[in-house]
């Protein structure tokens, strides 16, 4: 009866486990996996009755040799599947954390097989176990929730390593995402912004306790994967660009701002076929011009050219052409 009940529960087991297989989209696993279990199964039901009657000495020793090496190859063909995988669609964080459980998993079963076949009894093992896991994932919450969140990410993938994000925290994730207009509300027309809080930078990694960004300013920050997922972010653009808007009043032409700017921006080492020179916005008496950078990003050099921008210009919205030429 008992020699029942453990093969109702093992083919019960051996479906489960193609099921879970075949959900994770791992079909090359399914059918290894079976044939491993039920070679495992074999060596832990079935040959330890010849080993009674025929090697009854040896018995226990050479189960839990034959049970060890079973898993051992079980684990050893999940890892050369993995890195199979991995070649082909790149070493996701999905066969990184599978791998992971399952060798946790692995080894957990050898060694209780291997206390089972010596005669310990494990129920207290079991008992303790279960405890000491509970007071493992009590005292590292913050650990699990990045392992948590990076899984979620690597399900959902909001971005992916090579693009340019904002992320904010969740502490900032109030107000406008942690942004704040640059301008008072009556000039709603301009899209400057502040980013007061939070990262900017391209994703270089995404590991499963961190995400790597490679911020604009050239540091490199680890960001941890809870902060991301129970936070707020914004996917940049494919290409690093920024842009500079300033206002102007009406009685500067177009003509000889854009001659100004192109002068002060060639003096930085800035050719004039990388930028572009525009009228963005228009109000009765003032309007906004928008000068383009498609192929820079650093925010550090956008200060720099809109300090200068500002010196070269203010004057000119101050005075009229006529003055400043008199």
């Amino acid at each position: 009866m008992k020699s029942q009940t453990n093969l109702m529960y093992s083919f019960s087991f051996f479906l489960l486990l193609g099921f879970l297989l075949d959900v994770l989209n791992l079909p090359y696993l399914v059918k290894k996996a079976q044939l491993f279990y039920l070679a495992a199964y074999y060596s832990v039901e079935i040959f330890p009755i010849y080993l009674r009657y025929e090697l009854s000495k040896y018995g226990t020793i050479l189960q839990v040799i034959i049970s060890l090496a079973i898993a051992l190859v079980l684990i050893f063909q999940i890892r050369k599947m993995m890195r199979f995988r991995s070649s082909i669609r790149g070493n996701t964080l999905r066969y990184v954390f599978i791998n992971y459980v399952i060798n946790i998993i692995a080894y957990f079963i050898i060694f209780v097989v291997i206390l089972s076949a010596l005669g310990i009894n494990i129920d207290s093992l079991l008992t303790s176990s279960i405890l000491l896991a509970a007071l493992i994932a009590l005292a590292g919450q913050s650990l699990i929730g990045n392992i948590l969140g990076g899984i979620m990410m690597e399900i959902s993938k909001p971005f992916k390593p090579g693009d340019n994000v904002w992320i904010f925290p969740w502490s900032s994730s109030s107000s406008l995402m942690g942004l704040q207009f640059a301008v008072f509300f009556q000039k709603y027309y301009s899209k400057d912004v502040l980013y007061v809080q939070g990262i900017r930078g391209k994703v270089i990694d995404i590991t499963m306790n961190y995400t790597k960004i490679l911020a604009d300013d050239g540091e490199t920050i680890n960001v941890p994967n809870a902060v991301v997922a129970l936070g707020a972010f914004q996917l940049g653009p494919k290409s690093g660009s920024f842009a500079i808007r300033y206002e102007v009043p009406k009685h500067v032409t177009p003509d000889e701002l854009r001659k100004n700017v192109f002068e002060v921006t060639e003096s930085m080492g800035i050719e004039k076929k990388d930028q572009r020179f525009l009228v963005d916005e228009t109000t009765l008496n003032t309007y906004l011009i928008m000068i383009e950078f498609p192929k820079l990003r650093d925010q550090n050099l956008r200060t720099r050219i809109f300090d200068n921008l500002r010196l070269r210009l203010e004057p000119m919205r101050i005075f009229p052409v006529s003055d400043r030429n008199g």
